[in-house]
């Protein structure tokens, strides 16, 4: 009561206006921007990327020309007509006629499916087989991470030109089968290692700890856990890889170890055009024209991902 009686007399002549709030913002909680997620984010930064957008964009034409190219030319890739062999550009034939008279704009972009085909499912075999192989040598680590990155460096020490080689005389075959083969045999292990050091410090986290736990498996821990927190890092390596395949394809193809006829790609058009590099140098010049776009678009598009997905430039 005391208590009570000396509260009631300490506040005797206070007004309800000497008790508002100073200096606090009605509308400090409001919502400046809508609630965006990770990936809504990314494509935001990557907007802002000028040189990204151009190669996106640079890509999807590329990407249409090769699926509609061959669709949109009234002559077959594989048509011949020597009475018109090595006739230059006209309104008949846009990208003029080859050494056999054949189309050359039906077929630069005849190969161009092949040459892409190779490189998007040489980066994606790449990638499945690395980040299952880096994933588990990081979740177990110790003894088998030790074996496991021991074979990664010896076949990543041997030479894909052997490997192509030996591939093609075993299997007596040098079509595309074999030689997406022969560069994948190899290619997965740069992937393989991203991954793993990228796994080693999420591996020790609270939420693989507790998945360990409730007794998950580790192939699942790997699958569900670790290669989804690492997903970004994943684009961006396959991103790079694809132009580094579709190189690869066209020096293996140049020097006669890739593509063979009826078949064909950029590397064995160029291939076929330092013939008469001094009289045509227009047939030399377009398929190493789409390979140097291709792998333009490629590159500038992993620059702006790599930045977009980086989640500590993120504001």
């Amino acid at each position: 009561m005391l208590n009570n009686q000396s509260w009631c007399t300490n506040t005797e002549g206070l007004s309800p206006e000497q008790f508002q709030i100073v200096g606090a913002d009605k509308e400090s909680e409001a919502i400046l921007r809508p609630h965006i997620t990770y990936l809504q984010d990314a494509w935001r930064r990557l907007k802002q990327n000028k040189l990204s957008m151009f190669g996106l964009i640079l890509l999807c034409i590329l990407t249409v020309m090769v699926i509609f190219g061959p669709i949109i030319s009234p002559y077959d890739y594989e048509s011949v007509n020597p009475a018109i062999k090595n006739d230059p550009p006209s309104a008949e034939h846009w990208f003029g006629t080859d050494t056999l008279g054949r189309d050359y704009f039906a077929r630069v972009w005849q190969g161009g499916r092949v040459s892409i085909i190779i490189g998007l499912s040489g980066a994606l075999i790449s990638a499945v087989a690395g980040c299952l192989y880096g994933g588990i040598s990081a979740y177990f680590g110790g003894r088998v991470d030790t074996i496991m990155m021991r074979i990664v460096e010896i076949l990543n020490s041997v030479p894909y030109l052997l490997v192509v080689i030996l591939l093609s005389l075993v299997l007596d075959s040098k079509g595309i089968g074999t030689l997406l083969l022969a560069m994948t045999l190899t290619g997965w292990c740069s992937i393989a290692r991203l991954v793993r050091a990228q796994m080693l410090q999420i591996r020790s986290s609270d939420f693989v700890l507790a998945a360990r736990l409730l007794g998950v498996r580790p192939v699942k821990i790997v699958i569900q856990h670790l290669i989804p927190n690492t997903f970004s890092v994943i684009i961006v390596a396959v991103t790079f890889r694809i132009p580094s395949y579709i190189f690869g394809e066209a020096f293996l193809s140049y020097v006669g170890l890739g593509v063979q006829a009826p078949q064909t790609s950029w590397g064995a058009l160029c291939s076929q055009a330092q013939v008469s590099l001094v009289f045509h140098p227009h047939l030399m010049f377009l398929p190493a024209g789409a390979i140097a776009m291709t792998m333009l678009a490629f590159t500038l598009l992993g620059d702006g991902l790599r930045d977009a997905l980086d989640p500590r430039l993120r504001k």
